[in-house]
C-alpha cells in the first residue's frame, strides 16, 4: 500500500510545480535576477502567501545546489 503512495505524491508535486511555473518564475525573477523586491514583497506581487514563497525559494535554492554540485 505505501508503496503506491511515493508515486502518487511525486506525481502530484509535479503537477504543482507546472500548475504555478509561471508565479514561481516571477518570485524567483523578482529576488535574484531582477534585485526589484524582497522575497516577502515578491510574494505580494506574485500574489502568494509568504509560506509559499519561502518554500519556492527553498525549493529553488537546493535545486541550484543540486546543479551546481555542491556539498
Amino acid at each position: 500500500s505505501s508503496y503506491f503512495l511515493t508515486p502518487y505524491l511525486l506525481q502530484q508535486s509535479a503537477i504543482e510545480v507546472v500548475k504555478h511555473g509561471h508565479q514561481r518564475m516571477e518570485l524567483i525573477d523578482r529576488v535574484y535576477w531582477k534585485r526589484s523586491h524582497t522575497l516577502y514583497g515578491a510574494a505580494m506581487c506574485v500574489p502568494v502567501s509568504e509560506r509559499t514563497a519561502h518554500t519556492w525559494n527553498a525549493e529553488f535554492i537546493r535545486l541550484v545546489e543540486k546543479y551546481l554540485d555542491l556539498p
